[in-house]
């Protein structure tokens, strides 16, 4: 008898989620929120044309190759006069908070750094992860001589680097850590 009723509140749980969900889309009867693909066709119950589909994975791959070529050629240093080119003007949102807004202040931060003697070397970027118009680079160099991981987050928009958000650890010494995980062990 105990099983019969536990199938009985399964088989209920079911059908009343089932109806849940009926009713939203029943409710809203608008489907982009469901569907995306449906965006702009409401109701119809159509997707759009496969050709006017923006493909999140090709928009991924885009963004992911554009910030990766900004970290070597302008934080790596390989190629620094071609900062500009990976923004749209002065629209760059900075979310370091010794960094002001927009590429003058990027510029004018990287500027009083080397005026007092303080360098900042990306090494070697282990990881690039992205999703959409986000994308995060996990690198590795030195700061101020140190040894530096650096994960920075970029948001890309209309294919330019519009907003960066950033952590900086010194890499403690091999002899003071816990375990032989390594900062950036299991990314290759």
């Amino acid at each position: 008898m105990p099983i019969l009723v536990y199938f009985y509140i399964i088989i209920i749980v079911h059908k009343y989620r089932q109806s849940a969900k009926e009713r939203c889309l029943l409710k809203r009867n608008t489907l982009p929120e469901v569907f995306p693909l449906t965006a702009g066709i409401a109701g119809s119950g159509k997707t759009k044309p496969f050709e006017k589909r923006r493909s999140r994975y090709k928009e991924t791959a885009e963004n992911k190759a554009l910030v990766k070529q900004f970290v070597i050629d302008v934080l790596k240093g390989e190629h620094p006069e071609r900062l500009a080119s990976y923004f749209n003007g002065n629209a760059y949102i900075q979310h370091n908070v010794a960094i002001a807004d927009g590429l003058d202040g990027l510029g004018n931060a990287l500027k009083a750094m080397a005026a007092q003697g303080v360098t900042m070397e990306y090494h070697k970027v282990h990881k690039v992860l992205g999703y959409g118009n986000f994308v995060l680079t996990i690198s590795e160099g030195t700061f101020a001589g140190k040894p530096t991981s650096f994960y920075d987050l970029f948001r890309v928009e209309n294919g330019k680097i519009a907003e960066h958000w950033d952590v900086v650890e010194t890499i403690a010494p091999q002899s003071e850590w816990k375990h032989q995980n390594g900062k950036f062990g299991g990314l290759q």
